[in-house]
């Protein structure tokens, strides 16, 4: 995929804007907010008139919306997951705080949020667009608090925390460049099917159409055998026939079509 119609090029090249919205808000209570601004990003550049749109074929497009509709189909699988998580509580006496609400002060980020508002009102693409918001939150939620888990056993957690936007926009970058490589690989095994078409030779006339050759000699060749009953205007027919073999190398010989090179 050419560098100036990548999805993940035109993320870059509005990379710093996207980071200016995104900074001093938190998680999860500006979660909604976090989607939408992502959301509404995506759905700009997946718009049938957008310049990443029309570079792509109407197979690649058709790719493209089953890696983001797999991408939705991810984020309603860890949506489903996350509403069944159950409070852990710490082995640690000194570690006080609202178990319950440590367990499900995240759920927010995966169970609820733009992409799902935004399909609803708007139709496919809109609802794929906000996928990538969702998926890439999964994947930030999953990563910082594995790491807060290991830094801060035996203290208490805030349940609303400043978005990390170099790394959330970091695991955005890495989705666009992942659905970019799906294309690319498609593209690539494209052009090996059509090099080996293209590498094959042409079947000749005869390979292709042995009974119709056959057919075209037997009635040259009786037509010439019964030269005296055969109409005139037949036996011109017929003679323009045979002549028209010629346009490709064929003649007939003994009754039988057969190639003059």
């Amino acid at each position: 995929m050419s560098t100036t119609t990548s999805l993940c090029a035109l993320f870059v090249s509005f990379e710093s804007n996207l980071k200016d919205q995104l900074r001093d808000l938190h998680l999860p209570s500006d979660s909604a907010k976090v989607e939408q601004i992502i959301s509404t990003f995506f759905s700009d550049i997946f718009e049938n008139s957008s310049e990443y749109r029309q570079s792509l074929t109407e197979s690649e497009d058709l790719l493209l919306l089953s890696v983001l509709q797999i991408l939705k189909a991810q984020q309603n699988i860890v949506s489903e997951i996350s509403k069944s998580i159950k409070p852990v509580v710490s082995l640690n006496k000194s570690y006080k705080h609202n178990s319950s609400t440590e367990a499900n002060g995240y759920t927010p980020i995966i169970a609820t949020g733009a992409g799902a508002l935004v399909g609803g009102l708007f139709g496919t693409w809109a609802a794929i667009a906000g996928s990538i918001a969702g998926c890439a939150l999964s994947i930030y939620y999953a990563s910082t608090k594995a790491q807060k888990n290991v830094k801060t056993i035996g203290h208490q957690i805030s349940n609303n925390e400043l978005l990390d936007v170099d790394t959330y926009v970091e695991i955005i970058k890495k989705i666009c460049e992942n659905i970019d490589g799906v294309i690319a690989t498609y593209r690539v095994q494209l052009q090996k099917v059509k090099n080996t078409y293209e590498r094959r030779n042409e079947p000749s006339f005869l390979e292709a159409y042995g009974a119709l050759a056959e057919q075209i000699a037997n009635v040259c060749t009786v037509a010439k055998a019964e030269n005296t009953n055969v109409p005139n205007k037949l036996a011109q027919a017929i003679e323009m026939l045979e002549d028209s073999l010629e346009n490709y190398d064929l003649s007939i010989v003994n009754g039988s079509i057969t190639n003059t090179k």
